[in-house]
């Protein structure tokens, strides 16, 4: 294990580079199609990781290893990251953006029941705890006294959305590291960005002749802050955290990395302060809620995992 200082510095990066745009996602996409930005945003984005990947290696290798078939690549890139982006996308479009980060931070625990469901992973323990935790904590985030009579409910129809962009992402997660095992995090992410690159142009392409999608703004009406959110995402969320987080894993495992990962709706609260997004009281509670759930689950699983290493060097 590398120094715990080190470790912490660089998987904040990831922590920011995802937590800190969410709030400017809300009035980004009031202006940019949700399909068409992110068609632009991987473009950009693939070149970068591929000059990353590059510069990284001891000796030029092919990006695809010749025992890997292009179809679980396109399987993994083309519906994974596809369905991800897009319904994430719509989800930060339709919800508002402290919700989003509260229900992200419960993505360790639909991961595991995803896990279960199509890998048939066993359900950790706490798992049940969590969910329950999870479910209170989303509810609480949606219940706005002061704008809905009635039923309190402030429901803006993306919250669904982004459980189910979550599920895609920890499927497509599972699922590229079933189809490519020892291939390094980064090559494998490379290579599953080739198909989403290719096919999001015909997708935008069929749900603008429908009706559905919109181009981009002129480019004389773009915004600052539009660009900004654009190379922050592309260059932050895609290129550097996925490195940081690489190397952050690499240094003290996965387990433990994974715990940041909780910190992420406190980069966005810090980010919605700024602007001048107050939370709610219950945001705050159900915020909390979640956490508390997802945390003790993975304090269970961390502390199993010593116990384990414990045993293994006492034998």
């Amino acid at each position: 294990m590398k120094s715990p200082l080190v470790a912490n510095l660089v998987l904040l990066v990831p922590i920011l580079a995802w937590g800190l745009p969410i709030p400017f996602m809300d009035g980004f996409f009031d202006r940019w199609d949700p399909v068409f930005s992110s068609m632009l945003r991987y473009a950009m984005a693939l070149p970068i990781l591929w000059l990353i990947w590059r510069l990284t290696r001891a000796r030029p290798v092919p990006l695809k290893p010749a025992w890997v078939g292009w179809g679980p690549i396109i399987k993994c890139g083309g519906i994974g990251l596809i369905g991800f982006t897009v319904t994430y996308s719509y989800a930060l479009d339709y919800m508002h953006p402290l919700t989003a980060a509260v229900l992200s931070a419960a993505a360790p625990v639909v991961a595991t029941l995803v896990a279960r469901c199509f890998f048939a992973q066993p359900l950790g323990e706490g798992i049940g705890l969590a969910v329950l935790l999870a479910v209170i904590g989303g509810v609480l985030c949606t219940v706005d006294f002061d704008q809905v009579e009635g039923t309190g409910f402030s429901l803006r129809g993306g919250e669904p959305l982004l459980i189910l962009s979550t599920a895609i992402w920890s499927w497509y997660s599972l699922e590229t590291q079933r189809v490519l095992p020892g291939v390094p995090q980064l090559q494998a992410t490379l290579l599953t960005f080739v198909p989403t690159v290719i096919f999001l142009p015909p997708l935008w392409l069929l749900l603008y002749g429908l009706g559905l999608a919109s181009s981009a703004p002129p480019v004389g009406g773009w915004r600052g802050e539009d660009v900004g959110v654009l190379l922050w995402v592309t260059l932050g969320g895609i290129a550097a955290a996925t490195v940081a987080w690489n190397l952050g894993v690499r240094m003290i495992g996965v387990v433990v990395a994974s715990l940041y990962l909780n910190l992420i709706p406190l980069a966005t609260l810090l980010t919605a302060v700024l602007l001048g997004i107050e939370p709610r009281p219950l945001q705050l509670v159900g915020g909390a809620v979640v956490l508390a759930g997802v945390v003790q689950a993975q304090l269970r699983l961390l502390k199993k995992h010593r116990l384990a290493g414990t045993r293994r060097e006492a034998a």
